[in-house]
């Protein structure tokens, strides 16, 4: 095999290898094993079923549930001179939760005249701790908070079109 054959074969049969050994290892493990190893992603999980089982049966009725969660690990190091002056960790969880209640073809986020009705609010800090039982009520907190403030601007929607 000449050299500039093999110079091309190589770096695709080793690419080639990656993309085999990726998709192995993607279909190896199931859906759930990433929620089982992270208790904030169980957590969300089981509540986001809860929600939709109890919210989905109020009226107005809950059909989509949104999830979004940022954490932030921040490191703040100064020094002069070669000496450490100062050093600070600090790290943040962030919880949204979007909620729309209605159906399709109605529902909390559709316009009133000329105004787009605001869905979501800012979050809510939750936990750093990996606690699902204070994780769980933290995202309950937020998620009933936020059903509450959809349905609002669901009936003001409602009596505005009427």
């Amino acid at each position: 095999m000449s050299t500039s054959i093999r110079s091309r074969v190589i770096p695709f049969l080793c690419a080639l290898g990656l993309v085999v050994s990726m998709a192995h290892s993607a279909q190896a493990a199931p859906p759930d094993t990433q929620a089982k190893r992270s208790p904030l992603l169980a957590a969300l999980q089981a509540e986001l079923e809860r929600s939709m089982k109890t919210l989905g049966t109020l009226d107005p009725p809950a059909y989509y549930l949104g999830y979004t969660v940022t954490e932030t690990q921040r490191a703040d190091v100064s020094g002069s001179n070669g000496a450490l002056l100062n050093s600070n960790e600090a790290r943040n969880r962030w919880l949204e939760v979007a909620v729309r209640t209605g159906s399709y073809n109605l529902d909390n986020s559709h316009k009133v005249g000329e105004r787009q009705q605001a869905s979501g609010g800012p979050g809510t800090s939750v936990p750093i701790d990996d606690d699902a039982e204070v994780l769980r009520r933290a995202i309950w907190l937020e998620t009933d908070r936020q059903y509450r403030a959809a349905s609002e601007a669901l009936i003001k929607i409602k009596t505005g079109k009427k």
